[in-house]
């Protein structure tokens, strides 16, 4: 019976092939037999293999095939329910579908019968049980059980425990009507627990309930909400179902529960936090006003970053939901602050990130708003980097948006912007540039892509003669240490471009990499952004180059680096001379003994992906260099 128990190959069998058996089943012989079967299956269930004993029983199901079998399985399941209760009442709750109105309400009976049963296991496993079924119950069988609890419930004739309260909120819930006002009755005057029992969902029942009966419910979370001495658990759960049910509060009610959250959002717990993003989005008009008031009058001042302010980072989490009503709000308290002289810096800079949230649901109307106190921070400049900083990354996101003045105006302020004396702005600017890519016209690609060049040719005695070259500025004030930093910058930047950029274009900045101390570093700066593109417009001694600095990062301190290095070489070298793809090969090996287990993870990678365009004899050297951990890695790539 061993891989009997295992497999069930009978069960799976009856299971699939039921419906087209069933006019054989029926069949009088046949019928018979299966009677018989099932007479001669009940004696094995005394037998103490309990494997043995549960697949029997599993059978069981598949062999009520009429009223005759069903009711020979419900009468046994009923006089050996004791014995293993959790089995023989599964059993039931299985087979209740196939039962006809009379067995149902015999297996109901049953199950009622045993709710008054001392032993507390027995009498919840009864309660779950009917809970069950009662999906299968008409109208008469619904009411018969909820009187049933009713009655039990007022004669104590049973504990009003959980399992037994569940089950009259879902009797009551397919009822509806008085029944529904009659448990609600219930539950608020001796089991008001129900409501926030985390083991239950108790939603169904709450949503069926009309408004004047939720305003009783709506109290009981409030109360249990502000309880200090209630559990702290079903406090967290009566926040939950605030939140919820927000949908079913009137105006007062969504107040109400707005103050009582507001309170509780300081607790370490996100629920709290998720329940008050739900209900302030649900307030109208004067309330949202008050509520925005309330969070922004609250912006820890220490804070620059929204996701460091809890306030500040809950108003970033709703702001997609705001209607158009709320959106206006939000908008004139964020513009209100931007254009306030002694409003504290990091408030301005935590709106200016809020406004960055909230900009793809602003119309033109707004976007042109947001855009002229942007630009008037950033243009007057303002002393506080960040904050300039900030209005460039939000000017770029509104100007992609914009046509016309307002586009061509904000190139040229960021093209100026690259010579700003503060890197912070300079970053921000170029971030913003690229941004504004998507709608260049060639004019713009070729004075943004000068003023990238430049940034490379900040030499002694460097003199910029060109009208075009906005960078002059800079080469002028920075020192070396500056000028190290920014080409890194630059050389990314550039990268961004780079499929818009031909080859002449990419000639003239391979040239101004010539010479440079960190020269590999900008390299792979340049290409990472899109390797296989750029790779199809270089020539042999270009692509050399590229090999080379790859190779060089393949030996650079950092791990991520290396790692990131290690899979650009699996990319590039599928466009590998002869020896360009040895260098490769050996670089890649080299790197399969690296101390960081994510390189050598990257460097199996690659030498599977470049696998198909090696030769026999550097395959062997793969092989024989391949350790037995990466084998997976390096195999998984060359299927790919």
């Amino acid at each position: 019976y061993g891989d009997r128990v295992l497999d069930r190959p009978l069960n799976k069998v009856m299971k699939l092939n039921l419906l087209n058996f069933q006019y054989v089943l029926n069949h009088p012989d046949i019928h018979l037999c299966i009677i018989d079967q099932i007479k001669i299956i009940q004696p094995q269930f005394n037998c103490y293999n309990r494997k043995l004993t549960e697949d029997q029983l599993n059978l069981l199901q598949y062999l009520c095939i009429s009223t005759e079998t069903s009711d020979v399985v419900v009468q046994y399941c009923k006089q050996v329910f004791k014995r293993d209760f959790w089995t023989y009442a599964d059993l039931l709750c299985v087979i209740s579908v196939k039962l006809n109105e009379q067995q149902l309400d015999d297996v109901i009976e049953f199950f009622m019968d045993r709710l008054v049963d001392k032993d507390k296991y027995t009498h919840e496993r009864c309660a779950k049980s009917i809970v069950k079924i009662a999906l299968k119950l008409n109208e008469r069988q619904l009411n018969k059980v909820f009187e049933y609890l009713m009655n039990a419930f007022e004669s104590e004739k049973i504990t009003t425990c959980d399992e037994c309260a569940h089950a009259l909120a879902m009797i009551s819930s397919k009822l509806g009507g008085k029944q529904l006002d009659f448990a609600l009755q219930c539950f608020i005057y001796w089991l008001p627990s129900y409501f926030y029992n985390s083991r239950y969902d108790t939603t169904q029942f709450l949503m069926k309930l009309k408004e004047e009966q939720l305003g009783d419910v709506f109290q009981c979370f409030i109360n249990q909400l502000s309880d200090e001495k209630e559990d702290r658990h079903n406090r967290v759960n009566c926040a939950e179902l605030l939140g919820k049910l927000s949908i079913k509060w009137n105006e007062k009610q969504l107040n109400d529960a707005f103050n009582s959250l507001k309170n509780m959002f300081n607790k370490d717990n996100w629920k709290y936090r998720e329940a008050l993003e739900i209900v302030t989005v649900k307030l109208s008009g004067k309330q949202f006003d008050n509520a925005f008031n309330y969070f922004i009058s609250r912006f820890n001042c220490k804070e620059r970053d929204i996701n460091n302010d809890k306030y500040a980072d809950l108003l970033k989490r709703i702001a997609q939901r705001f209607d158009e009503k709320q959106m206006n709000i939000a908008l004139n308290y964020f513009m209100d602050k931007l254009n306030n002289k002694n409003e504290h810096q990091n408030t301005v800079i935590k709106c200016i990130q809020l406004i960055k949230e909230i900009l793809n649901k602003c119309n033109e109307q707004q976007l042109n708003k947001a855009f002229n106190s942007s630009m008037h921070i950033f243009t007057y400049k303002n002393d506080e980097k960040d904050m300039r900083g900030g209005c460039a990354e939000l000017l770029g996101t509104i100007a992609v948006n914009l046509n016309g003045k307002h586009f061509d105006n904000t190139f040229k302020c960021f093209t100026n912007g690259l010579k700003d004396s503060n890197w912070t702005v300079q970053k921000s600017c170029a971030k913003s540039l690229v941004i504004l890519s998507k709608k260049w016209n060639n004019k713009q690609l070729d004075i943004t892509f000068q003023c990238l060049i430049d940034g490379f040719q900040n030499k002694n005695g460097y003199c910029c003669y060109t009208s075009r070259h906005l960078l002059e500025g800079i080469a002028m004030k920075l020192n070396e240490t500056q000028i190290d930093s920014n080409r890194e910058l630059y050389a990314k930047s550039i990268g961004y471009l780079s499929m818009k950029l031909n080859k002449r274009q990419l000639d003239d900045v391979f040239e101004c990499l010539n010479g440079l101390k960190d020269e590999n570093k900008c390299i792979r700066a340049l290409c990472e952004q899109s390797l296989e593109t750029m790779s199809t417009k270089l020539n042999n001694r270009q692509l050399d180059r590229i090999f080379s600095a790859f190779i060089h990062g393949l030996k650079d301190t950092n791990e991520w680096v290396r790692e990131s290095c290690a899979r650009s070489l699996g990319i590039i070298a599928t466009k590998a001379s002869e020896k360009q793809l040895e260098e490769v090969v050996n670089a890649l090996m080299s790197g399969l003994k690296d101390e960081d287990n994510y390189v050598r993870k990257s460097c199996a990678k690659s030498l599977g992906i470049i696998s198909t365009n090696l030769t026999n004899k550097q395959l062997e050297g793969v092989f024989n260099a391949l350790p037995y951990k990466q084998e997976y890695d390096y195999f998984d790539s060359y299927k790919k």
